[in-house]
């Protein structure tokens, strides 16, 4: 690296505002430091990382659809702070506003599939093991039964 071109970056991240801005990143740097300190002093760090081995390698399944979930969120996120920011104007309420919106649609994804995981194990007398044969009929009519009621429903288009 050329010492010239060195000295002349140096200068210009430390140039008018040097003192101002070394201040900035002292203080960026301390309160981190500090951070990293109250994790690793009281065993959270150890704690969560022994909480992320077990689930991952004793139920490789969850973890791997959790990350997913997450992976999913962290994109669908960022297209609605996108299109939020740009209907706001305001990319902290964006923020704020995404955040939720993403909570909740993950919350009751999660919590409708865990109702049909159980409820895939449930029996109609209240003992549990898989659902029967019975219970495809039952599906597929109540399906067919709704489809028809709402493609003759009051607000269907007629066509001249």
């Amino acid at each position: 690296m050329d010492l010239e071109a060195g000295a002349g970056g140096f200068l210009a991240v430390f140039g008018a505002d040097g003192g101002e801005t070394l201040r900035d990143l002292i203080v960026t740097f301390a309160v981190l430091g500090t951070l990293v300190y109250l994790i690793k002093a009281n065993g959270f760090a150890a704690r969560l990382r022994g909480v992320i081995q077990e689930a991952i390698f004793a139920n490789w399944q969850l973890a791997l659809l959790g990350a997913a979930a997450i992976v999913l969120s962290l994109a669908s996120g960022w297209r609605t702070w996108d299109g939020m920011r740009n209907f706001t104007g305001e990319p902290v309420l964006s923020l704020m506003i995404t955040f939720g919106i993403q909570a909740v649609m993950l919350i009751v994804a999660w919590l409708i599939g865990e109702s049909f995981a159980v409820g895939m194990n449930q029996r109609f007398d209240g003992t549990s093991g898989r659902a029967g044969l019975p219970t495809a009929p039952l599906v597929w009519c109540s399906a067919s039964r709704s489809q028809e009621r709402f493609s003759t429903g009051p607000f269907t288009r007629s066509e001249p």
